[in-house]
């Protein structure tokens, strides 16, 4: 087994015909003879011993692993060596893009993007979002945009310390410019190829520029929750990103953003889904609604 792929080859059937099955489809494995076996935390020699409840260990005559999960497995016998410290990459780009005619007139577009290197130490993701929509005579109805970076250095398995970079815009709420800075802490509760969540808190410094009042600066105590998981053997995955700024000053300037995706596939790395997004600031611009919602079908390519 490598790079999610487990090979066997039958002792039945046509000579040195092969079968693969993707790795995140297995729910446990049993192996009599000894493996070289390529765990997150290094490499062991040995045969592998299954609860049956998704649970495993590696034995080597008397010495044992301590309880292994599915995902805690890099490697079966590669046939090239492989480092448990390598990066690996992965990567979306959604796009959604509509227009009406007749007795309504809009058109918008909606573009978003999410690069995410990782190992067992570190993960950098990155994401960006571009949202525009035009009603009749042209007027602008939505012009949005949003850029953030976070940085992840794992203390251990479950325990990492973050750090956390944004930059946005959205005329239509009169801000020109708002940039986030923050550092804390997170606890990554799941992290498996079927499942991810971490839960997040730490401090942020904002600064937000607005088109018609004063450049505000503020301290707030940033919570964070993201999650992700494939349902119905990978046939459907959810997406939840949210995110809650506390003020430290007052309770007044309070920010709140979340987005939730539902994501269905229909190609080897093709998707179609539902993108919902919501943003309430409860001390707006003068003039401006708290609470900015948008619902968006998207088709996306991912790698």
């Amino acid at each position: 087994m490598e790079a999610d792929k487990l090979t066997l080859k039958p002792l039945w059937g046509e000579p040195n015909k092969e079968i693969t099955i993707s790795w995140p489809a297995v729910s446990h494995i049993e192996l009599t003879t000894p493996a070289h076996v390529v765990l997150r935390s290094g490499t062991f020699d040995g045969t592998i011993k299954s609860d049956r409840s998704g649970g495993m260990q590696i034995a080597s005559g008397a010495m044992q692993t301590g309880m292994l999960r599915r995902d805690d497995i890099v490697a079966i016998n590669p046939v090239k060596p492989v480092d448990p410290a390598a990066f690996k990459y992965t990567g979306r780009l959604d796009a959604g893009l509509g227009f009406a005619r007749g007795n309504t007139e809009t058109n918008n577009y909606y573009f978003s993007g999410k690069l995410k290197a990782e190992n067992t130490l570190h993960r950098t993701v990155i994401k960006g979002e571009v949202r525009h929509e035009t009603g009749a005579n042209s007027v602008v109805t939505t012009d949005r945009s949003r850029l953030s970076s976070k940085y992840d250095r794992f203390l251990s398995t479950r325990r990492y310390l973050y750090a956390q970079g944004i930059v946005e815009q959205d005329k239509l709420a009169s801000i020109d410019l708002r940039t986030t800075a923050g550092v804390g802490s997170g606890y990554q509760v799941y992290r498996e190829e079927n499942l991810n969540l971490g839960l997040e808190s730490g401090l942020s410094h904002i600064r937000t520029q607005y088109h018609n009042a004063p450049t505000e600066n503020k301290g707030a105590l940033r919570l964070g929750v993201d999650y992700n998981q494939y349902f119905w053997n990978r046939g459907l995955k959810v997406e939840n990103a949210s995110e809650v700024f506390i003020p430290l000053s007052s309770a007044q300037g309070l920010l709140l953003r979340s987005k939730t995706a539902l994501l269905v596939p229909v190609g080897k790395n093709i998707a179609t889904g539902l993108a919902f997004t919501a943003d309430w600031d409860r001390n707006p611009a003068p003039d401006k609604k708290p609470l900015d919602t948008s619902l968006q079908a998207t088709l996306g390519y991912g790698f």
